[in-house]
């Protein structure tokens, strides 16, 4: 190898080591800092709060209803974690959403006249990828890898 060959590969090497060092710099120091003080304060124009309506109330509208009373969001998050599959069954308390997790594979039913959620199923499934509820939820059908 001649010495001009030799020049331009250590040249190249460097500024790979400089651009790398300077990216990664950049990269990690890029990082935004969030107030998470007040958490449970739902602020925004799609989560407004409302007043759940009492019993005598509830029978002219059933659409917002609430079992404990008190204030009940009109948009709320029913989980944080990755869901395979839902649906919304009809029972004889009202309305509930049924949703599977992701991860494990169990099914969970959300009222969606309290903030009330309750895990249905205690059953492991790993790595469920697709899941589809039953009318009624009398059946779920999931689908994983294997």
């Amino acid at each position: 190898m001649n010495r001009k060959t030799l020049l331009i590969v250590i040249v190249t090497i460097f500024i790979t080591i400089l651009v790398l060092v300077v990216g990664g710099y950049f990269y990690l120091t890029n990082t935004k800092a969030v107030d998470v003080s007040n958490e449970n304060e739902v602020t925004g124009s799609l989560v407004e709060n409302t007043t759940v309506p009492t019993s005598s109330e509830s029978e002219n509208n059933a659409s917002s209803t609430s079992s404990s009373g008190g204030i009940m969001p009109k948009v709320r998050q029913l989980t944080t974690t990755p869901v395979a599959g839902y649906d919304f069954v009809d029972t004889a308390s009202g309305y509930s959403i049924w949703y599977v997790e992701r991860a494990n594979g169990n099914v969970h039913k959300a009222s969606t006249s309290s903030l009330a959620t309750v895990r249905i199923t205690n059953t492991t499934i790993p790595k469920v990828y697709e899941a589809f509820i039953g009318k009624g939820g009398s059946n779920v059908i999931l689908r994983t890898l294997n």
